[in-house]
């Protein structure tokens, strides 16, 4: 690469004993031991000057550059953090506000009052109409044990056809007209949204099988998975931010088992949804805040450059002087981020225009984000540690 290149021949004419200054291309096209245009893009050669580590690790910039890098600091904290757990997921219905509507007997759907999914029903709205003869059957045999003054095996009979899905107001009806009704209505047995419709007219339909799925969408579930490190941070009952949208919700349940695969755990949130805004199938990001149990160093989440495995900060250390320091980062706390070594409390590092910093340090052959420190081997820190 470019920059190994130059540290080639740096080390080389160190050794030689000539003059280590080169010149370099601001573009990074070329290197070459005497100023003017680079050959490639035509800007003007800018110096390279050696030194030792500190130096290759600092830079001094004049004020016009600081002003046109439009360059801000801010110290350097110790505070127990409030960490920001993420976690994805989807919407899905409430399960404790979710019913089906079934067909209690065999029989054909002659009608559909509900043809499609997405309708608003109410508690007992009609959702389809049914011909089945074994509620005819049923019908007759209450007419006739009615007629007779039967009243025990009326009642029997009563009590068989509610088990078939027969309200009491139906049953008034059927006695009323004196003769059995020749399609009995399916109702629907909560007030929500229909999100299934499994069968269709003249349709012949089993005992059992399942004809709409009604969900009151008022209160939903987020199913989301938290990753295994942070589940000790996740709590039942902890508020969670939903986003998009700035909504909250609950935790109601953490799986006590970690999928073997993702390595991630479920967790159920509860959150109210007045408006609609949070559609099943959904898919959306939500945070848990959670205080940390110690203080730690925080800077600001803009300061590090982040590349690969490495993190980068410059640190203002004198007027106009800015080191750059390879830093271990810790978890997210809002808009800040913990470090875990590389930053004391205190210092100034660079929140806005670290990238003009680093790029200056490239050019001019020193330490950078993507050019590590040299070691007395010639290699990098990261290279030694692959080996």
């Amino acid at each position: 690469s470019f920059m190994k290149e130059l540290e080639l021949q740096q080390m080389k004419q160190t050794s030689s004993g000539e003059s280590a200054e080169r010149y370099a291309c601001p573009m990074l096209c070329v290197i070459t031991d005497h100023a003017g245009d680079c050959p490639v893009c035509g800007m003007e050669m800018a110096a390279v000057e050696s030194g030792t580590s500190a130096e290759r690790n600092s830079i001094e910039l004049d004020d016009n550059s600081i002003q046109l890098s439009t360059i801000r600091t801010a110290p350097a904290t110790e505070a127990i953090p409030q960490l920001e757990v993420p976690m994805f997921g989807k919407v899905g219905p409430d399960e404790s506000r979710t019913a089906v509507s079934s067909a209690w007997t065999d029989g054909r759907i002659d009608h559909l009052a509900v043809a499609t999914t997405g309708i608003e029903v109410k508690k007992g709205e009609k959702l389809a109409d049914i011909y089945s003869p074994t509620l005819i059957s049923a019908q007759q045999e209450l007419i006739q044990a009615v007629q007779k003054n039967d009243q025990r095996m009326a009642d029997l009979v009563e009590e068989k056809l509610r088990r078939y899905g027969i309200d009491s107001a139906q049953i008034k009806t059927i006695l009323q007209q004196t003769q059995p009704l020749q399609h009995l209505a399916i109702t629907a047995p909560v007030s929500g949204t229909v999100l299934e419709k499994n069968s269709l007219e003249g349709a012949y339909v089993k005992r059992g099988d399942t004809l709409y799925r009604i969900a009151n969408l008022s209160t939903v579930w987020i199913e989301l998975q938290a990753y295994e490190v942070d589940l000790p941070l996740i709590q039942l009952g902890q508020r969670v931010m939903i986003e998009p949208g700035g909504l909250h919700g609950t935790i109601i349940f953490i799986d006590p088992v970690v999928n073997p695969q993702t390595r991630t755990a479920r967790v159920r949130v509860s959150a109210a949804n007045p408006d609609g805004a949070l559609r099943p199938e959904m898919l959306l990001r939500a945070v848990v805040h959670a205080p940390s149990k110690n203080p730690a160093v925080l800077i600001p989440a803009s300061a590090p450059l982040i590349t690969g495995e490495r993190a980068r900060v410059y640190v203002q250390i004198g007027e106009n002087v800015f080191e750059g320091r390879d830093v271990t980062l810790g978890p997210r706390a809002g808009e800040l981020i913990i470090i875990e070594s590389g930053i004391e409390p205190g210092d100034n590092v660079v929140v806005n225009g670290a990238f003009r910093i680093d790029a200056a340090m490239q050019i001019s052959g020193r330490a950078s984000m993507m050019n590590p420190e040299p070691t007395e081997t010639g290699t990098t820190p990261q290279q030694q540690h692959n080996h």
